[in-house]
């Protein structure tokens, strides 16, 4: 093609040897670095806009869309339209924009200063085969020849218009590139068969869209009314195999109308499709199927909708899952009260037995510890006699004692940290009375319930410390540290005695029955000791929901 810049040279664009400037006058052609045959592949078309001061735009196979200027070659990109894919032809639009068309079946209008886009595709109803050649009529229509037809498009309003032989084209198949035209005049066609010369502000072109209406309605294969689905489909779950059948009311050329459909609430966008539209297997919910046509001039119409409305299975409504979440809450509450009244009557049992116990068991083995007593005291009693009446008192003591602790665990009404605090202490006190320790209490015991077990633990716990200090540990000086805060309870045996080795397998059972408590209470159990320097027993409790067992 000629170079209006360059007055007396021709663009030569080639399939195997890039581009070149050829000069008329001096019978020689130049190579363009850069599209060489390496670089490049075939060079297809050159296009010189005649506000860009010599800068050409050339349309490669390797490249994609390419701009010649003082620089050199530069690869034009714009997002969303592909240039760097192989290029065909050029066209210059009025408003100054370039439109460039692809191998593949695509064309785009490219804005050369904001390098922003507008892509059409087949989708959009461009012919397949490439756009071989591009020209631009005087109204501003885009004429696209490719290789299995020709089409019009109006820019404006996105339609593309395709020629065929019922519109006076020669049959057969349209060779890549056999297309010229005058500019702003008529244009030449070539097929397999024959030439067609065309003007084209002569072409009738028709913008109206048809109007498109519903001819049948399919449910699962079986039709249903058509006066009943135009008002919408209302359908169970379980049938739920939509079909749906269209026309549009344009007779003239049937074969050049296209459909496309979608499914609001389904589809992301618009499918092309047949008059018969199905939609298989639907999950429950609210759609509205839009279907459109096009004129046969590619003009489409508006959407004709339908609405179709799939009613979900009873377990997946609303009202079936609230009538769940009833009958849960209702379960749940009956559990609840059964729970609590299970726990107010075994307290109810607790407080008789321990009542039991220490109005009629208790009252009758004090009162026979006070008989044996009396009895051992009368004058003239053997002395073995009266030794073994004092044993038999002091065991019977013991057994109120015991007795006493008893009833105390069993007792519904001690079921609080501040009684087994205060057990502890009233032991502690008469275990260490007369001299051999002392017993001190810091800070106020928080109101924490424990359970019968965790008190019967804790409490027990206490004693064996105070019995290892007491008995076995032969010391003069013992003490205990009852210490509360908010998050743990704490309880301290210190004494002076004679110590052991802890962890050399002597603890014996009183010791492991001790870690064995505090493991059971959740709470950190430490022993300090070795011979000779006495024995330290600290049990660290931290106050939560799990002593309430």
């Amino acid at each position: 093609s000629e170079s209006p810049s360059r007055p007396g040279h021709v663009w030569v664009s080639t399939q195997a040897e890039g581009l070149h400037l050829a000069d008329l006058g001096a019978r020689r052609a130049r190579p363009i670095p850069g599209l060489s045959f390496a670089d490049a592949d075939a060079v297809w078309n050159v296009l010189e806009p005649p506000d860009e001061n010599g800068a050409a735009y050339v349309a490669t196979a390797g490249l994609g869309l390419v701009r010649l200027g003082a620089e050199g070659p530069e690869p034009i990109r714009a997002d969303g339209c592909g240039l760097d894919r192989e290029v065909v032809s050029l066209a210059l639009a009025p408003d100054g924009a370039l439109w460039v068309g692809g191998y593949k079946p695509w064309l785009a209008k490219l804005d050369r200063t904001t390098r922003t886009c507008r892509l059409f595709t087949d989708a959009d109803g461009l012919p397949t085969g490439g756009a071989g050649e591009i020209a631009v009529d005087a109204r501003g229509h885009v004429w696209v020849h490719a290789n299995h037809g020709l089409a019009r498009l109006d820019p404006g309003g996105g339609a593309f218009t395709r020629f065929t032989p019922e519109d006076g084209l020669p049959e057969g198949a349209l060779p890549f590139h056999a297309f010229d035209h005058v500019p702003g005049g008529e244009m030449f066609v070539g097929t397999m068969s024959g030439l067609a010369i065309l003007a084209p502000e002569r072409v009738d072109v028709d913008p109206a869209p048809p109007p498109v209406r519903l001819t049948g309605a399919f449910v699962d294969g079986e039709p249903v009314s058509l006066a009943g689905a135009m008002r919408g489909l209302r359908l169970p779950h379980d049938r739920n195999d939509i079909e749906v059948r269209v026309a549009a009311l344009d007779l003239r050329q049937p074969g050049k109308i296209r459909y496309r459909a979608r499914l609001v609430g389904a589809d992301d966008g618009w499918r092309e499709e047949g008059a018969q539209v199905r939609y298989p297997q639907l999950s429950p919910g609210r759609y509205t199927l839009h279907v459109a046509a096009t004129n046969r001039d590619g003009y489409w119409s508006a959407p004709t909708a339908l609405g179709i409305r799939i009613r979900p299975p009873y377990w997946q409504t609303a009202w079936f899952w609230a009538l769940v979440a009833a009958l849960l809450g209702a379960l749940g509450y009956a559990a609840h009260r059964y729970r609590v009244e299970q726990i107010l009557r075994v307290e109810r049992t607790r407080r008789r037995i321990a009542d039991d116990l220490h109005d009629d068991i208790g009252s009758k083995i004090s009162s026979v510890a006070l008989r044996l007593d009396a009895a051992r005291r009368a004058p003239g009693l053997p002395e073995p006699v009266s030794h073994k009446l004092a044993a038999l008192t002091v065991t019977t003591r013991a057994v109120v004692g015991d007795l006493r602790d008893t009833v105390w665990l069993v007792d519904a009404g001690q079921d609080t940290l501040g009684s087994v605090a205060d057990r502890i202490e009233r032991f502690a006190g008469e275990a260490l009375a007369g001299g051999l320790g002392h017993v001190s209490r810091e800070g106020t015991v928080p109101d924490v319930r424990l359970g019968m077990e965790a008190r019967r633990d804790l409490y027990l716990l206490a004693t064996e410390a105070l019995h290892n200090a007491t008995r076995h540990a032969r010391a003069s000086d013992v003490s205990v540290r009852l210490g509360s805060t908010p998050d743990l309870f704490t309880l301290e045996v210190q004494d002076d005695g004679c110590g052991f080795h802890p962890g050399n397998g002597s603890d014996g059972r009183g010791m492991t029955t001790m870690r064995r408590r505090a493991e059971a209470l959740g709470g950190d159990l430490r022993i300090a000791s070795a011979p000779g320097e006495g024995t330290r027993v600290t049990l660290r409790l931290p106050l939560d929901r799990r002593l309430a067992r």
